[in-house]
């Protein structure tokens, strides 16, 4: 059975990336991914005690794991994995001489249809409507505060009081980048005080108690696919 996965150039280097990996490091990738499947075809892969662990540097993890998503995703669902087919297409892409570091990492990779279709589907429900969460990134810093604010005015006292230096607040810079449906990347910056940043932490904490509530009330109960 034949499929043309279009892999971007962008994952193409990703992918490179990951197989660059001693053959040791992608045997035991190998083996976590075939004890994690929920958690490898879920597309979240922030929690970086899991690379740690192996003691795989970041962006050589996230480019194995661009190799095993590509496999499961670039075909119909009901497609049976076709491990020769997809190396044949990787060949294809320029990738002929990683054949055998691409079989030794994809080896007894097989979660059932159900559970791709799941994930699929999961992350279209989840990115539906609305943009969905995809990366943040923080930095702190000092603010210098001045007794005013620079402008285009002329005035002597005006310009002398852009001079004078009152003190520091510590404030944050938030870059948060969203997805939605149409894989269409968003940016939102903003700063909050200290103040601000904790009762955001606050909020958010609340919010993850009551998401381990929803959970708990789902186990035990009949999932449906």
């Amino acid at each position: 059975m034949s499929y043309e996965p279009k892999i971007p150039e962008p994952e193409l280097e990703r992918i490179k990336a990951g197989l660059a990996l001693p053959d040791e490091k992608l045997k035991a990738l190998n083996e976590w991914a075939k004890k994690n499947y929920a958690y490898l075809i879920s597309a979240e892969y922030q929690d970086t005690s899991v690379y740690d662990q192996l003691n795989i540097p970041g962006p050589q993890f996230y480019g194995a794991l661009s190799v095993i998503t590509s496999y499961l995703f670039d075909r119909e669902v009901s497609s049976a994995l076709d491990l020769n087919a997809y190396v044949e297409q990787l060949k294809e892409q320029g990738l002929g001489e990683l054949t055998d570091k691409v079989k030794l990492l994809l080896s007894g990779i097989s979660p059932t249809p159900a559970d791709i279709e799941f994930a699929r589907r999961r992350t279209i429900a989840t990115q539906a409507v609305v943009p969905t969460l995809d990366d943040v990134d923080c930095v702190c810093e000092l603010r210098a505060i001045f007794r005013s604010l620079p402008g285009p005015y002329k005035a002597e006292q005006y310009r002398e009081k852009v001079k004078v230096l009152l003190g520091f607040e510590p404030v944050v810079l938030v870059n948060i980048q969203t997805n939605d449906a149409n894989s269409a990347e968003k940016l939102c910056i903003f700063q909050v005080t200290e103040t601000g940043l904790r009762s955001l932490i606050r909020t958010l904490e609340e919010a993850a108690g009551q998401l381990d509530i929803v959970k708990q009330s789902l186990v035990g109960t009949k999932e449906v696919k």
